[in-house]
């Protein structure tokens, strides 16, 4: 309590208290896996390891941490004839309207998740893209289309005719962006039969873990995380 003899007087730094909680800066921090598994070294059942540290003077949000993977994708024309060159990549008109990223798409590479702080386990959950698909059932709803990682988070299953290299459908008409399924067009967008595997993109996703839907600031821990390569 204060009195007349130790108040703070105008001006002074007491006076005014902690400003923005203490917080001077705010940072993002890109994090390589230890483990280098890419291309043909990705197969099922081999384990992703990423390490994290925080210290006393910088502190780790969980919730505002992703998960990045990035893609290629490419399409070959159906043709009657087999052997090697008999499937040459299509172009972007003729890519098959049926197919489109699933919901949580990094989430579904790995069928099970641990979390380490400090060489204890706090998580270790077996069934990853299930509880990625839990969250995002309970936590996002179907409005926020145009919203976060790409756009991929949506619940949306609908296909329409994909977008042509000049801008329209194969109508020939100009759609609305409300009408484009994000998890459809981003195929389109991404596709290049120039280029052998199709143009790369990246989709960063939340790390759907229990533990990790907090707010709180993680200080001076080291952390791990293993992510197993889904067997489907």
């Amino acid at each position: 309590m204060s009195t007349g003899f130790n108040a703070p007087t105008v001006g002074e730094a007491r006076a005014t208290g902690i400003k923005n909680s203490g917080i001077s800066e705010y940072g993002v921090d890109v994090i390589q896996p230890v483990t280098s598994i890419t291309g043909p070294q990705f197969t099922p059942g081999k384990q992703l390891e990423f390490r994290i540290r925080s210290s006393a003077s910088r502190w780790l949000n969980w919730r505002e941490t992703k998960l990045m993977v990035r893609y290629k994708v490419a399409f070959g024309k159906t043709t009657a004839a087999g052997g090697a060159g008999a499937n040459p990549p299509c172009d972007r008109t003729e890519l098959p309207p049926n197919v489109y990223m699933q919901a949580c798409p990094n989430s579904q590479l790995f069928e099970a998740c641990r979390l380490v702080q400090n060489g204890q386990t706090v998580e270790n959950q077996s069934a990853y893209p299930t509880c990625a698909m839990a969250n995002l059932y309970t936590k996002y709803s179907h409005e926020g289309d145009s919203s976060g990682s790409n756009a991929l988070l949506t619940r949306r299953k609908d296909m329409r005719n994909l977008i042509d290299d000049d801008g329209t459908r194969g109508d020939g008409t100009v759609p609305l962006a409300e009408l484009v399924n994000p998890k459809q067009a981003i195929l389109a967008m991404a596709h290049d039969n120039t280029q052998a595997g199709g143009n790369p993109f990246e989709v960063a996703e939340p790390l759907w873990l229990a533990s990790t839907q907090h707010g709180h600031y993680a200080a001076a821990n080291d952390f791990q995380l293993f992510l197993t390569v889904n067997q489907h």
